[in-house]
């Protein structure tokens, strides 16, 4: 094929014959264009960060977490620098409770903004993601919590409430 550039849009990153075609020589640039990501298929589907898009990078990504944990070091560690750090702009749906109002030593500092239906996890980049400057928070209204946040020094510009 001759061509310089293919892009695959896809939602489904973890077929085999995906990356089968990834890694065939070619002449052209292949790039990946993709929206959403389960949460349980990460790891299997990290190799294909490196062939998203620009463009891709820098929109929201949507990531569900169809599974329950109670571990918030885990999960800030999966979803904020583990290989998802690339993104910049999450979505994240996940129906958890976890201790949230924890200061790890070593913060995100990629994450500009989050959406969630999911208070712990606001909480959670509220404390560890520096670079946050929009928080959406959509659906929990079950739950409510008051907390004294951990993390005094916020870069947040815009909080939503929906």
């Amino acid at each position: 094929m001759d061509c310089k550039q293919i892009i695959v849009e896809t939602g489904m990153l973890d077929y085999e014959s995906l990356r089968e075609f990834f890694n065939i020589q070619s002449k052209a640039n292949k790039f990946i264009e993709c929206d959403w990501i389960k949460y349980s298929t990460i790891e299997q589907v990290e190799w294909a960060f490196k062939y998203f898009t620009q463009k891709c990078l820098n929109k929201e990504i949507r990531i569900d977490i169809g599974q329950t944990f109670d571990d918030a070091k885990e999960i800030f560690e999966k979803l904020f620098h583990g290989s998802l750090k690339v993104f910049k702009n999450k979505s994240i749906k996940a129906y958890l409770e976890f201790n949230c109002n924890v200061c790890y030593q070593n913060p995100d500092k990629n994450t500009q903004s989050l959406s969630t239906n999911n208070l712990y996890l606001a909480v959670l980049a509220l404390n560890n993601c520096t670079a946050l400057t929009k928080l959406t928070i959509y659906e929990d209204y079950s739950k409510s919590c008051y907390l004294k946040l951990q993390n005094k020094k916020l870069s947040l510009q815009e909080l939503i409430i929906e």
